[in-house]
């Protein structure tokens, strides 16, 4: 403990630079505006952010990151996480496609259409493989890529369908049709990092940026919380 304290206290005066980890969608999508707010605070600190999913925690374990943003929950004392809030998963479809089917009828709707999803061991693949099979569908991806983005591209293009996280659709996207998914749980965030780092202020500090940017506007928060002003 006292060399953890005492590594702690160098750290807080010789580190300029933060280095993040988090899947690609909440970097591209949710993570400028945090950025922008931190840096008001630390002009001078550079951020590095690894674009990850299924490897975050043993990156944090290994040195090579500072803080994770995360999908998963990993259940280890050496990278302690906070729950940050939750989000909910949409269908997306090209809207050449037709109507839009009812939710509940989703599974069966998907049985014989090209399915477009993330790449293998990545959460939102597990959870929209688990809803469709769930509902009686036999579904093989014939596209699979790293992130959000790319997904929505593909769809964009009439490739295929694919389920993605509700945020990354916006009133923008003419091509593509949107059926928000009741039947999926939420989808939960957290921020972890280093244990050695969690009183370090600008981890606290990304940490309360992160709160007050994402929670309330695309993540809903915590139960008995309320978004920080």
């Amino acid at each position: 403990d006292i060399m953890l304290e005492r590594l702690t206290k160098l750290i807080e005066n010789q580190r300029s630079s933060l280095r993040v980890g988090m899947p690609q969608a909440i970097f591209f999508y949710l993570f400028p505006r945090v950025l922008k707010r931190f840096r008001e605070q630390f002009p001078d600190m550079e951020f590095s952010v690894y674009e990850r999913d299924t490897v975050l925690a043993e990156l944090v374990k290994n040195g090579s990151l500072d803080v994770c943003i995360s999908e998963r929950y990993f259940g280890d004392p050496v990278v302690p996480q906070r729950l940050l809030g939750s989000y909910r998963l949409s269908l997306v479809y090209p809207r050449e496609w037709g109507a839009a089917p009812d939710p509940k009828d989703i599974a069966r709707w998907a049985e014989d259409k090209p399915f477009i999803t993330y790449e293998p061991g990545q959460t939102l693949r597990n959870l929209a493989l688990d809803f469709l099979e769930r509902g009686g569908a036999s579904v093989q991806p014939v596209i699979s890529t790293s992130g959000s983005s790319s997904v929505k591209r593909c769809v964009e293009e009439g490739l295929g369908f694919s389920i993605i996280p509700s945020w990354c659709v916006s009133p923008e996207d003419v091509t593509i049709e949107t059926v928000p998914i009741t039947g999926l749980p939420e989808v939960r965030v957290y921020f972890g990092n280093a244990g050695f780092l969690q009183k370090h202020p600008n981890v606290q500090q990304l940490f309360e940026d992160c709160r007050r940017e994402l929670v309330g506007t695309v993540l809903e928060p915590p139960r008995g919380e309320e978004p920080l002003a």
